[in-house]
Order: structure tokens, then C-alpha cells, then sequence
């Protein structure tokens, strides 16, 4: 808009020279002033824009209240006026001068009461309109002047009552605000004269100006915000409800209404479906397809003015139906795919250390935790937002159970108490192989129990080893009357569940016997560990070992040997000798040691000997030799004084003498008896005489079918000893059964038979002696330290087992069979890591039988008295 300075011309009445020089000296200075302003006011007032301020909310309105404000908000978009250029123009009006009135007051009406004349200026607005104005005391009497300079504007202040957005919506005016001329409404047709002309007496000799300019190029539209409102805002169907959900819309700019449709459309496949489509409301049908649709309701007079909302059609469907899950263990439930709805679960019954939900109880699928309970769950699925769609199954907590004696305390803790904890780990329940000659002659066989909670009459139970099968055999009493092969399966559907099975160890090694059950795809297992030893050992009661040389000119080598070998294991070693066979002395060969021979642990005889006979002592070849002899035997009966050339007198004995003096001592020591005497092993059927070995009795007996010599008999027994106490062969063959060995390595003239389960002292077994024997997890649980041979429990275990270092461990005991003690046990506790060293005091562990007990070897190998350690 253009400026311009107008010039304004005076008209004068007559007057006075002097006076009319007074008058337009007096307003030309006012008029200069006016012109002179800089910054003319704007005549109207132009709008201010604020904020608006919502009042009485409360700190978390609802979304009604929030939908109820909003609709009292306003936009705000730049417009235009539509100008009437041949209806706007500006106007001067003359200068009014009434001279020599009576008053001011009167001048001044007279001035507004004059006739003006305008002066128009076409098309054209001055941004200095305004007014010269006031009254003056002349020399004639009182003047007044007013001029005048206004804009006329004629304009329409919209062409129409819609603002087009940019994404062409039409959205409605409500107002329009016109620069600093004023409001309007929208399609208004406005002529603004201005600026108003004050018409108050300005005062006496008082004069005032006003200088003004207009503004109609900032013109701002005020509009209501768009708005397209469905309701409610999320609905929500059952699957295949015949309750349709209903919708209404509201809102501004949709006066000839919506269009309704389903996002997606699967109306055409039993989806849902609108039936009822409205201007204002719509009605759809659920249908039977589960999804969330987005209901459109779009604005028929322009199709990009549209609201959406939900529809969510539910389906609560439980993949799952008959779950089985494990004690203690944990199953997922879902929802199946095309289930849409967002779930809350819950499980019944409620019980202490029962089932619970792991996580969040809400959503498409759960955690379900079996806890401890067996029994038989109802798990709900609810639709949260519509607690009438709904789905259940039901969780069966399934116990399978294999119990042993895994700590070997005499006792199989039932219904998964303290032994639980480490069954699995080896060595678990200990069983011996079966040897002969066991004093009660007793197979030790391991009962398994066995359970399924809570008793089920579907699905599979099977038994097997899943390591050392072909180390056992199972059966199904204790008497082994009837053998099962594994694995062995069990169908629910037509037998019932065993309880209990027998376990036969018939090789050594580790044994993991598993019970599982499974239906459909669901398994469950337990299982229990074993370790199969060797026969348990003893060792002779007495530690007197015994060397009977009553004829020196047979050497004593073999004795020598026999010394050497067996007197760190433990035995006293008493030699009965006579160094002359020529005279009627016997020296330590007297009868009473003879006899006493019976109290031996372990003995050898250098001597002569004939089939069933052996020849005790010798004299010189004449009658003091012979009545030496005689007088030797006294009147014991198979006892007789012989003679031989080159030999002399000897006193021949019976294997019936041997057998009525030695044979219950020597069985009741356990003797390992070495007879170095030539027939020792044949026997004299004809005179109903054993040999003379097996006359003696003991535990295990050596001899000869025929003649023998020093050589053999040294070399017979440094074998056979050296074995026994570990000096050869890898300490394996510390038994008199493996030492023999079947006569591998020994000439065919040597025979030897007993209880192959000999020992010369105890000792830990070769394999499988203690356990843990690994690094052990960080856990709880038992160790044990296995000996080969029945202990003495004189000691107490915790002199006999002493920890070092490491983890707190408890309750050390002595662990037993029907026939004696045979190892050392403990509990630890290793949950804090630390590693852990036990200790078997030799001192501590000793064989069974005697006044003490010989110690054990802890390395196996001769001498005795070494402790064994062992760290996991």
C-alpha cells in the first residue's frame, strides 16, 4: 500500500489582515506537526493470537474430556480480502473556519455543523489519514477548525465459507480477522470509513491531531480444526458372535456424511461384515475369520478425510490341550497362531509350592513352572478387554521316579528326598560282584524302586541302561527268580507299572540305569547311577606269619622269599628252624610250635613230603634219634616216627592230624598257607587221606602235585607274594585269585585253590576307589573313599577320613554290606567352589578280624602305611 503526504488547502471568511494572519499561522504550525508524524497509529485494533488454556482438567483427563477440549480449539491459516476497487477511495474533507463567535463552544459546533465539500482520491489508501482540529480566541471573537482525511474501503472479507488445504480437505471458516480494521465473518461485505472523527469540544484555545494508517494485507482465517470422530474407539467381537459391534461417527466438515469400510476386507471369506451402513453409524458383523480390522469411516465430500478405529475379532484358542510336564520343570503354552487377543492366564488349584507362572501372566503364550505338587491343573486363557471369550486345557504334573541306596546308608530315601540330589552322580548305589566263598554266600544285589505319579493308564514306561549294560543284570526279586532283559518297555494301556527291580553287578564299571515315561511328545526321565566293584576282600585275622625249616639241608630260599615279600604288609614273621638234622635237637621245631602253626595268618613249610603226609622234624639215624621222635609225637594220634637211609628218624604226620589240629584255626584265621614240600597237592584216596594242603584249611592254599625243590618253590612264592602286595603287575593283581591267576605263569607241578577274595592287607580298590573322582560341580553331595577288603570299624570314621581343605563336609561313616564294612563316606556341601582334599588315615584303616587289623596300603604297593588322598 502506497504512501502519500497530501496537502490540505485552507478556506478563509473576511477577515482582518492581522486577524486571518494570527488564525492560519496558528493552525499551519498544527498542520505541519501532523504531517510530520512517523509512525501513524493503526486506527482500529489489530488482533493478538494467544494460546489456548484448558481450565479444570484433572492431571490425567479421560479421553472424552480431552475429545470435548480439542473441539474448542481454532486454526489459524494465512487469507485475503477481496477488494471493491471502485468502492474504495480516500476522502478529504475541506477546512471548516467560523470566525468571531460569541464562544469556543459555539465556533466549534459551528465548524461541525458545516456543510463540507469532499475531495475523493479514486483507488487510492493513505497510510496517514487522520485529523487537524481546534479552537482559538482571535481579535474578532472565538474560531474553530477541523480537517479531515479518511480511507473508505469496501471489500468482502472471503469468497467462500471453506479454506482447500493443501491435501485439498475443505475445512470451514468461522472467522476472519482483517488486519487492524477488525473481525468478520466469513463471506462478509464490509465498507470501513475510517479513521471515526472525534467529535467532542476539544477545548478552549485547545487544539489536538490524529495521525493514523491501516493494515488489510495481514488477514488470517480462523477455522475449525477438522475433525472426523468415530466411536467407541476399539470394539471387541467373539469369534462367530451373532452381537454385532456398532459404531457413530462425529465431527466437523463431513455434512453429507461417511462411507464405511472393513481394513481388511474379508467380508467375501466369512470375515467380518458390514450389514448396516449408515451416513452417521455403522453396524458390523464379527464373522468367523480372528484378526484386528480398522473400521474407515471416510468423509464423502473428500475422500482423504477419514478416522479409523479397532475391531478386534478374538479367538482365544490353547494350542495345547492334555500337557504333560515334569515335576519341577518347566512347559510353554501358546495360543494357536490365528488366536488374536491379548490373555490373561491363570491356574487352578492354587497351592503352595505348586504350579506357577514364570514371567508375565499376560500375553500369547506363558512359562508354565510344574513346582513340586503332582496332581492335575485347569490353566484359563481370558480375552482381557472380553472376559466371556475364554479357552482351558489341562496340565498333568508327572513324577517319574528310579530310587536307589545312592549313599549307601542301608536305606532307599523315597518320594525324592536327600538322595535326589545326587543320584545321578557317581558312584551312586555300590553293588558287589558276586564271588564265592562270601561268608553268608549272598548275591548283593541293588533294589531299584520304581514309581509313575500320579498313576497314569496311557503312554510308554521303559527301564534300560543308558551306560554299563552288559555290567548287570536285573530281576524281578531278590531270589533272581525271573530275569528281564533291557531295555524293557512297559504299555500303560494294557499293564500295569512295575514298583521294584534287582540289580545283579556281574562286571565291574559304572552303571546309569534311566526309568522314563513318555506319551505323544512328551518324555520324562530320572535317573540313578551305580558303580559295580570286584568282590570284597579279606585278609587273614592273625598278622603271625609263620616259616616252618625244620631240615636244613633243603635250604631256605623259598622261606626267605616268603619273609621278605609279606613282612611289610602287616605280618610278624616267626621262623620254627632247626639248623641240624643230625642230632636228637629240634630246636624251634618243637611240637608245641607245630600246633601253634594253627594260629598263623600266613606260613610256609620247607620239608619233605609224601602223598596225604607230611614230615615234621628230623633226628639222627639212631635209637636216640628214634626215641627223640617218639618222644617228639608223645601220643598224638597219625603221628609216626619213621626211618629212611640217607635220612634218618623224621616224624611223619597225616593229613588227618593236619586236619583235626590246623584246619579250624587256619579256617578261622583266614590262612594263606605255602606248603614248599613235595606231593602237598595230591591226595591218598587209598588210606582216605586229603593232601596235605587242603587238610590245613585257611582261606587260600599252595603245593605241589609232585616233587618240588627249593627253585621252584622260592620262585612259586616270590611270584605269587610279589603280586599279592603290588610290587608287579600295575598293583592288579593284589587277590590270591588274580595273583594265581589260574596257574598263568606258574608251572603245572604248582596247584593252588581258596577264596580267590585274599588280601594280604586292605587297600583301595584299583578302579573306582574314590569319588568324587573328577573335578564335582559346584554342588552337594556324598564321596567315598572303596576299600578291596572288609575294614575294622573300631576306629571312627572321622579318625579314619580326615578332610584337608576345602568345602564343609559331614556325617563320616563307615558303609557296609551283610559281610562287613568296606568304605568310608561323606556329605559335602561345594555350592561355595572351593576345592576339596580328603585324607584316609592309614593308622586309621584297618582290616577287619585280629586284635588290630593290619593298616591299609594307600598306593597299593609294599610297604603298607601310606594314607590316601584324593581331592574333587
Amino acid at each position: 500500500m502506497k504512501s502519500e503526504v497530501k496537502y490540505l488547502p485552507l478556506k478563509f471568511s473576511v477577515l482582518s489582515r492581522v486577524s486571518r494572519a494570527i488564525i492560519v499561522s496558528a493552525f499551519f504550525i498544527l498542520h505541519s506537526a501532523f504531517l510530520a508524524a512517523e509512525t501513524p497509529y493503526y486506527h482500529h485494533t489489530p488482533p493478538k493470537f494467544e494460546a489456548v488454556t484448558f481450565t479444570n482438567l484433572p492431571e490425567i483427563p479421560t479421553e472424552y474430556q480431552l475429545n470435548e477440549a480439542a473441539d474448542k480449539l481454532t486454526d489459524i491459516v494465512k487469507g485475503s480480502i477481496k477488494t471493491n476497487s471502485s468502492e474504495t477511495y480516500a476522502i478529504e474533507r475541506q477546512m471548516a473556519l467560523p470566525i468571531c463567535r460569541g464562544s469556543a463552544l459555539v465556533a466549534w459546533n459551528a465548524a461541525l455543523a458545516y456543510n463540507w465539500t469532499p475531495s475523493n482520491y479514486p483507488g487510492k489508501i493513505f497510510d496517514n489519514v487522520g485529523w487537524v482540529r481546534g479552537t482559538l480566541n482571535t481579535v474578532g471573537g472565538w474560531s474553530a477548525y477541523l480537517w479531515v482525511l479518511q480511507n473508505k474501503i469496501t471489500f468482502q472479507s472471503s469468497t467462500s465459507v471453506w479454506w482447500t488445504s493443501t491435501n485439498d480437505i475443505p475445512v470451514a471458516i468461522t472467522n476472519v480477522f482483517v488486519g487492524s480494521l477488525g473481525t468478520y465473518g466469513p463471506v462478509s461485505n464490509v465498507v470501513d470509513i475510517g479513521p471515526v472523527i472525534p467529535s467532542n469540544f476539544p477545548g478552549i484555545n485547545q487544539s489536538d491531531s490524529g495521525t493514523y494508517q491501516v493494515d488489510i494485507t495481514n488477514v488470517y482465517y480462523e477455522l475449525i480444526i477438522p475433525d472426523i470422530w468415530i466411536t467407541p474407539r476399539d470394539a471387541f467381537a467373539l469369534l462367530g458372535s451373532t452381537n454385532p459391534a456398532q459404531y457413530t461417527v462425529t465431527g466437523t466438515n463431513i455434512p453429507q456424511g461417511v462411507t464405511w469400510i472393513t481394513i481388511p476386507d474379508l467380508s467375501g471369506s466369512d470375515g467380518a461384515t458390514i450389514i448396516s451402513n449408515g451416513a452417521w453409524q455403522a453396524v458390523i458383523m464379527p464373522g468367523n475369520i480372528a484378526t484386528n480390522y480398522k473400521i474407515r469411516a471416510t468423509s464423502k465430500d473428500n475422500t482423504n478425510f477419514y478416522d479409523e478405529v479397532n475391531l478386534l475379532v478374538i479367538k482365544v484358542d490353547i494350542l495345547e490341550s492334555n500337557v504333560y510336564v515334569g515335576v519341577t520343570n518347566t512347559t510353554i503354552l501358546h495360543l494357536i497362531p490365528d488366536s488374536i487377543a491379548n490373555v490373561q492366564w491363570d491356574i487352578t488349584p492354587e497351592m503352595e509350592d505348586g504350579a506357577s507362572i514364570e514371567g508375565s501372566a499376560v500375553g500369547t503364550s506363558i512359562v508354565f513352572n510344574a513346582g513340586s505338587i503332582i496332581t492335575n491343573y485347569t490353566v484359563l486363557a481370558t480375552a482381557v478387554n472380553l472376559t466371556n471369550c475364554y479357552d482351558t486345557c489341562t496340565v498333568t504334573v508327572v513324577q517319574i521316579d528310579i530310587d536307589t541306596d545312592s549313599n549307601n546308608d542301608g536305606t532307599i530315601d523315597a518320594d525324592d528326598a536327600g538322595e535326589d540330589q545326587y543320584e545321578e552322580y557317581a558312584p551312586g548305589r555300590i553293588i558287589c560282584v558276586n564271588g564265592y566263598g562270601i561268608n553268608t554266600n549272598t548275591d548283593y544285589l541293588g533294589e531299584i524302586k520304581l514309581a509313575l505319579r500320579p498313576a497314569l493308564t496311557n503312554g510308554v514306561l521303559k527301564l534300560e541302561a543308558i551306560e554299563g549294560g552288559d555290567r548287570i543284570k536285573v530281576w524281578t526279586t531278590i531270589n533272581k527268580t525271573a530275569e528281564i532283559t533291557l531295555p524293557k518297555t512297559y504299555d500303560l494301556s494294557s499293564t500295569n507299572s512295575p514298583s521294584s527291580f534287582y540289580v545283579d553287578g556281574i562286571v565291574t564299571g559304572k552303571v546309569m540305569v534311566a526309568w522314563s515315561y513318555s506319551y505323544g511328545n512328551f518324555a520324562c526321565t530320572d535317573k540313578v547311577a551305580m558303580v559295580i566293584i570286584p568282590t570284597i576282600s579279606y585278609t587273614p585275622v592273625s598278622s603271625n606269619a609263620y616259616v616252618w625249616s625244620s631240615l636244613p639241608s633243603l635250604g631256605t630260599g623259598d622261606g626267605t622269599e616268603f619273609q621278605n615279600q609279606i613282612k611289610d604288609e602287616g605280618f610278624k614273621v616267626t621262623w620254627f628252624s632247626d639248623s641240624s638234622a643230625s642230632d636228637t635237637n629240634f630246636e624251634d621245631c618243637s611240637l608245641a610250635n607245630y600246633k601253634n602253626m594253627a594260629n598263623a595268618g600266613a606260613f610256609t613249610v620247607i620239608s619233605h613230603g609224601a602223598v596225604g603226609k607230611h614230615l615234621s622234624v628230623y633226628a639222627e639215624d639212631t635209637t636216640n634219634g628214634q626215641n627223640a621222635c617218639n618222644a617228639w609225637c608223645g601220643t598224638e594220634a597219625n603221628m609216626v616216627t619213621k626211618r629212611e637211609d640217607g635220612l634218618g628218624y623224621y616224624v611223619e604226620v597225616s593229613s588227618k592230624w593236619l586236619a583235626d589240629n590246623w584246619k579250624s584255626g587256619m579256617d578261622a584265621n583266614r590262612t594263606i598257607g605255602m606248603w614248599s614240600i613235595c606231593y602237598s597237592a595230591s591226595d591218598n584216596p587209598s588210606e582216605g587221606e586229603s593232601s596235605v594242603k587242603e587238610a590245613t584249611g585257611g582261606r587260600w592254599r599252595s603245593g605241589y602235585w609232585n616233587p618240588t625243590d627249593e627253585t621252584e618253590a622260592r620262585d612259586v612264592n616270590k611270584k605269587f607274594l610279589e603280586r599279592m602286595n603290588g610290587t608287579t603287575d600295575s598293583t592288579r593283581k593284589r587277590t590270591a585269585g588274580e595273583a594265581y591267576e589260574d596257574g598263568n605263569g606258574y608251572t603245572n607241578n604248582v596247584k593252588m585253590d581258596g577264596n580267590d577274595w585274599t588280601t594280604l592287607c586292605p587297600a583301595p580298590l584299583a578302579d573306582n576307589a574314590v569319588f568324587p573322582d573328577t573335578t564335582a560341580e559346584n554342588r552337594k553331595g556324598w564321596g567315598c573313599i572303596v576299600f578291596d577288603t572288609y575294614m575294622s570299624e573300631d576306629n571312627s570314621a572321622n579318625e579314619a577320613l580326615i578332610k584337608q581343605s576345602g568345602c564343609p563336609t559331614s556325617n563320616h561313616r563307615w558303609f557296609d554290606n551283610a559281610d562287613g564294612y568296606y568304605g568310608l563316606g561323606f556329605d559335602f556341601d561345594k555350592t561355595g567352589g572351593a576345592t576339596t582334599t580328603m585324607r584316609a588315615v592309614a593308622d586309621k584303616c584297618r582290616n577287619k578280624g585280629g586284635t588290630e587289623g593290619r593298616r591299609m596300603d594307600g598306593n597299593r604297593v609294599t610297604p603298607s602305611g601310606d594314607n590316601r588322598e584324593s581331592s574333587f
